[in-house]
């Protein structure tokens, strides 16, 4: 067999592996958030011991950071997060190959903007007196409701839910976060 024919065979298998992509669909990804669900948890609870007992503005912002970072980083590195892993799916480029920084980060900005209205309401709760008062999570949750960013969530999570639930109809499961990064969830081989 000569150079040629080798590089085209070579070229054929490698354009055979690109075909046989089993696209992760919404339900298997929705499982996969909720092992990520698990596996950030304690941070989770750190955030409300801190709001119920400690009241760091500094610790809420730290918390944010961790879980903002835990996504993309996770994904520019091994392909997956935690729970994309237990589920077996992973994350690449168009080409199947692993993301760059910019793409990591890119797909997870409807996250980050939760996460930032998130911390922009954790502000002005901070500035309430009340909330030095408080001692229950429902105490939180009534201070949460009066935010001025309170409205920028609701309108926020409905666009968060469309950008979701666009990957049900696309037949590349692509979310909009995944055309935008040019990315596709995949099922490990």
């Amino acid at each position: 067999m000569n150079k040629e024919s080798l590089d085209d065979v070579l070229a054929n298998d490698k354009h055979e592996q690109k075909i046989k992509i089993e696209y992760a669909g919404a339900w298997i990804r929705t499982k996969a958030s909720l092992f990520d669900g698990i596996v950030t948890a304690p941070i989770g609870g750190l955030v409300i011991y801190n709001l119920l007992i400690v009241k760091s503005f500094p610790l809420v912002i730290f918390t944010t950071i961790l879980i903002v970072l835990y996504k993309p980083l996770m994904e520019w590195r091994y392909k997956a997060t935690l729970g994309k892993m237990v589920c077996k799916i992973k994350v690449v480029n168009e080409n199947q190959e692993f993301l760059t920084i910019d793409q990591a980060f890119g797909r997870s900005i409807p996250w980050i903007i939760n996460h930032v209205l998130s911390l922009i309401s954790y502000y002005y709760i901070f500035q309430t007196e009340a909330f030095y008062k408080m001692n229950s999570i429902f105490n939180m949750e009534a201070l949460s409701v009066s935010t001025p960013v309170e409205n920028a969530n609701t309108v926020y999570f409905f666009i968060f839910l469309v950008i979701l639930g666009s990957l049900v109809y696309d037949k590349r499961h692509q979310g909009f976060h995944d055309k935008i990064a040019k990315t596709l969830v995949i099922k490990k081989d």
